[in-house]
């Protein structure tokens, strides 16, 4: 019914007159990602919206952003308040577990083996509040925006 088009880029091969007006799906780094929406800025396009995954939730990406590169960008990320103890103990070893869906992830499938050892709910990652179904975790998605300076949860 929306009569999309798509169109996809390799970057930095990107025609910027195309993203006029258009909904923007980034797939890329946090670097890259910036130099874009830096480029549709100060090309002064108008986009209707710019979406990026969770690769995006990171906070290099406010730090080399400008607030205008940021207006009408989203992010989504599934990374849902991770325990306090396990976020401290992860940062020992040098792993973040705030930000790093792959170290997230893999903390989730370290409470499941916990949990099968200590004849634990195998469905219910109680760390994470979370469940696992036909070896799929149920991530609870939540949309961001950079405002302030800081990642702030819209609702939607």
């Amino acid at each position: 019914e929306l009569n999309l088009t798509i169109i996809p880029y390799d970057y930095p091969n990107i025609n910027y007159n195309d993203l006029n007006n258009s909904y923007i799906f980034f797939n890329t780094r946090t670097a890259k990602t910036a130099q874009v929406l830096s480029k549709i800025t100060y090309k002064e396009l108008e986009t209707k919206l710019e979406l990026a995954p969770q690769i995006n939730y990171d906070p290099l990406l406010i730090g080399i952003t400008q607030p205008n590169d940021t207006k009408k960008l989203l992010i989504a990320n599934s990374i849902i308040n991770p325990p306090l103890l396990i976020e401290d103990y992860n940062l020992l070893v040098d792993s973040d577990i705030k930000y790093n869906w792959l170290n997230y992830s893999s903390n989730i499938l370290l409470n499941k083996i916990y949990n099968l050892q200590t004849e634990g709910d195998e469905f219910y990652m109680n760390d994470f509040k979370t469940y696992i179904f036909d070896n799929q975790i149920l991530y609870k998605t939540k949309l961001y925006q950079i405002i302030n300076g800081a990642f702030k949860s819209i609702d939607y």
